[in-house]
């Protein structure tokens, strides 16, 4: 071989070795980009994992107020067919009272004609 012939072979292999510490270059910077995104990913995991538990608890909440409020309503409606049916024996208390009452003022007017 040649001097030139070795001199351009060299030349070669250190336009090769340029070559390939560029794409190397290139493809560590496409990486490190990578990483830096998918960190972002992660992160956004993370802030949409906690929302979700955010909302989980408040819908556990919500239920829980959901079931005191049917419970109260089914108490509450107890305690007002309760009230409806004492009303419903006053009522036919004072209609028995008012009956006799009727019943005695007749008996008095049969009384009084007689």
């Amino acid at each position: 071989m040649t001097e030139e012939t070795e001199h351009s072979m060299a030349a070669q292999a250190l336009e090769i070795a340029r070559r390939a510490e560029k794409d190397a270059m290139k493809a560590l910077k496409v990486v490190e980009e990578a990483t830096v995104h998918r960190e972002i990913m992660v992160g956004r995991f993370d802030v949409v994992d906690l929302r979700l538990d955010r909302v989980e608890s408040q819908l556990t909440v919500h239920k829980r107020l959901l079931e005191a409020l049917r419970e109260t309503q089914v108490k509450q409606g107890k305690k007002i067919e309760d009230g409806f049916s004492m009303v419903a024996v006053g009522m036919s208390q004072i209609a028995a009272q008012i009956a006799n009452v009727e019943h005695e003022i007749r008996e008095d007017k049969g009384k009084d004609k007689a």
